[in-house]
């Protein structure tokens, strides 16, 4: 019985020896470029309010492809919320130093995303925004 207590604790050693040899984990260029987003679910705060909700139809179809090479593409998928929008919309992405922000421009526009969570199948962005009255 102690022989198989020796062979069984040396199976876990090399078993867990091996999870070192494990490929390099993806940049976040990679995660980002693998391929097209949609919004799942969008969440909104002010002040000590906040609700949670699914996209309406026209904007759940709605894509958003990041290229490796800083290229971002926008398309409004098989239905729009405003029929007289373009169907797709161009411009450039990149992170900041740190790879905490994820800045896309566009049409005029620049707007910087603080990345909560970027995974092979999630994405939790999180944008302030200041309206005034």
């Amino acid at each position: 019985e102690p022989l198989l207590s020796v062979l069984m604790l040396s199976a876990v050693v090399f078993i867990s020896s091996c999870d070192k040899d494990d490929p390099k984990p993806k940049t976040k260029t990679e995660l980002i470029s693998a391929h097209a987003w949609k919004i799942t679910k969008f969440k909104v705060t002010q002040g000590t309010a906040s609700f949670e909700d699914a996209p309406e139809a026209c904007q759940g179809d709605d894509t958003e492809t990041y290229e490796a090479d800083g290229d971002y593409k926008f398309d409004e998928g098989a239905t729009k919320c405003n029929p007289d929008a373009p169907q797709t919309g161009t411009g450039t992405w990149t992170f900041n130093s740190g790879e905490t922000v994820l800045i896309v421009s566009g049409g005029g526009l620049s707007v910087n995303y603080t990345i909560l969570e970027l995974t092979e199948t999630t994405m939790r962005l999180k944008w302030d925004f200041i309206t005034t009255e």
